[in-house]
């Protein structure tokens, strides 16, 4: 009898492995050709996501459960729309400290785990994309979306209302 409840015991027991450990890539974004860089990096099935760059005052801020409604920039109040049917709904943002006022030939490098999608957006107009739309492409990322943006709470007489303004979302599974 006692060894029918052991039996009974161990088979409850559920004995679980850690998970695998997660293998970081690094991503070497092109140097930017332009003095305007709006943009964005996030990723969805990583569990952590970093970026350095060459430019001293251009820093990441990694932001879990990246939504709608998400504040983009550090330096601006200007929130995403049109994550939720992206790869990185629910993932991880990089939020940029700096919108716009990034240097021609600003290098930066992006660390993810090993088996997610990377992406990153930026702006529709060439002079505020620091020469990645074609230049990202050549490394392996693909134009996923382009209903996908920014929204800005402009201050007309009061009224309070809000401006869109569309990215363009290239991504890249590492």
């Amino acid at each position: 009898r006692i060894l029918a409840q052991t039996a009974a015991v161990l088979q409850m027991a559920t004995i679980t492995e850690p998970p695998p450990p997660t293998i970081p890539i690094d991503i070497d974004l092109p140097a930017t050709n332009t003095n305007t860089l709006f943009h964005g990096i996030c990723a969805g099935g990583s569990s952590s996501l970093s970026a350095t760059s060459s430019h001293s005052s251009l820093t990441y801020k990694a932001m879990d459960q990246f939504i709608d409604t998400t504040k983009a920039w550090g330096d601006l109040d200007y929130t995403i729309y049109g994550i939720e049917n992206t790869p990185c709904a629910g993932g991880i943002l990089l939020q940029p400290s700096l919108a716009e006022d990034v240097q021609v030939g600003t290098s930066i490098t992006i660390t993810a785990d090993e088996n997610s999608s990377v992406c990153v957006f930026i702006e529709g107009d060439p002079a505020r994309a620091g020469g990645w739309g074609a230049s990202l492409q050549d490394e392996g990322f693909t134009v996923l979306f382009k209903d996908f943006g920014w929204v800005a709470k402009v201050a007309q007489g009061g009224t309070g209302k809000s401006r869109t303004f569309h990215l363009i979302l290239l991504c890249k599974n590492v």
